[in-house]
């Protein structure tokens, strides 16, 4: 998703440390359109490396059997 293409309105430079930026970039993303955060999502999850899921799998608790 391109920042001009969304419903973000309040970037601020140098906000970084702001809580008041980061409450507004949260509810900002809440109201977004859900179809762009769901494109979004796809765009980010086809451009992961593999090597980085493979560690992503690696990461997680596994279960034990019995």
């Amino acid at each position: 998703m391109n920042l001009d293409e969304s419903q973000i309105t309040s970037l601020k430079p140098g906000a970084q440390g702001d809580t008041k930026f980061v409450v507004d970039l949260f509810e900002a993303f809440l109201k977004a359109d859900p179809e762009k955060v769901q494109a979004w999502q796809e765009t980010r999850a086809a451009s992961t490396p593999e090597w980085w899921r493979e560690w992503e799998e690696s990461q997680k608790p596994r279960r034990s059997v019995r």
